[in-house]
């Protein structure tokens, strides 16, 4: 196929494939695992693996994402060659996690390099279809970011800071969700003092989405994880920095207005 490297950052594109013809086609390029694909024959007996090899291997060819070349060498298309190897070895890596009041929680991971930037769901099932969007580059990325997180709010920003704990704020999010009658007494021990007691069970009881994200560098200087995350509701919005340097996960949590929470989860991205 013809070489078009110059489609992977001037526009969005967006692939579907499935965990399994997305290792097949990590496989077929040398790399040999894919975060946040993980992988999708685990407990699987060998015949099963080998009729869904093939399967793959078909489909694949059908849609010209590889194509046979002479002596059986496989040649893999350039944007679906590069996006998994961006998935499989990239400079850094986002994990973000968004979870509304009453829904189930939502897992998406971003891999980018330089040139390239792709994201993509969790994967769950070896079959079902997992879309590939390949960013323009960080800026696109990160507003497609700053779109899924969702920030609301902003009453009251940079009026209240406090320091808590994860475990702390975690409970209050589950008991608003599953027992609200206890959540005064939730909120009252994680806002020591009382400040932001009101502001955040005023938070808590409407609708609300929680959402984080980790930055982990994979090439390159090492460097500790870094995390961020917002809670966001009708009229308030917090911006939440844990400290992940020790046992216990302590966060600061501040009140801000959303384009704060914005540049917040783009500085993540560094670009």
């Amino acid at each position: 196929m013809s070489e078009r490297p110059e489609i992977l950052t001037r526009k969005r594109v967006e692939l579907e494939l499935t965990p399994i013809e997305m290792t097949y086609v990590a496989r077929l390029i040398g790399m040999d695992s894919l975060f946040g694909i993980g992988d999708p024959f685990f407990g699987w007996l060998t015949e099963e693996i080998r009729e869904a090899w093939s399967e793959a291997h078909r489909d694949l060819k059908a849609r010209k994402v590889i194509e046979e070349g002479p002596e059986g060498m496989i040649r893999v298309d350039v944007i679906a060659g590069g996006a998994l190897a961006v998935c499989s070895r990239p400079e850094a890596r986002l994990i973000l996690q968004v979870r509304e009041k009453g829904r189930d929680e939502q897992a998406l991971v971003f891999h980018f390099t330089r040139g390239l930037c792709v994201g993509h769901q969790v994967a769950m099932d070896a079959r079902e279809p997992v879309t590939l969007t390949l960013f323009e580059g960080p800026a696109d990325m990160g507003e497609e970011i700053a779109s899924i997180v969702g920030l609301s709010g902003g009453e009251k920003a940079g009026s209240i800071h406090l320091r808590s704990s994860m475990d702390l704020l975690w409970s209050a999010v589950e008991t608003a969700e599953k027992d609200p009658d206890k959540l005064s007494g939730v909120v009252n021990r994680l806002c020591k003092e009382g400040e932001g007691a009101a502001e955040l069970e005023g938070t808590l009881q409407g609708p609300f989405r929680y959402a984080s994200m980790v930055r982990m560098v994979e090439r390159g200087e090492e460097a500790p994880p870094r995390a961020v995350a917002v809670l966001a509701g009708e009229r308030y919005l917090w911006e939440i920095r844990p400290d992940l340097s020790g046992e216990q996960v302590a966060i600061d949590m501040s009140l801000v207005e959303p384009e704060g929470a914005k540049a917040a989860f783009l500085g993540m991205i560094g670009a």
